[in-house]
């Protein structure tokens, strides 16, 4: 059973980072193409 909580609260960290993450590229992304033109 706390290995269920455990893995549930893993899972909702890894998406969590995987989002910041996810923003922190677009951030990445938008700054590249402004610089561009």
């Amino acid at each position: 059973h706390s290995q269920g909580m455990f893995t549930n609260d893993y899972s909702k960290y890894l998406e969590e980072k995987r989002a910041k993450e996810f923003v922190e590229w677009l951030k990445n992304g938008e700054s590249k193409r402004q610089g561009m033109s």
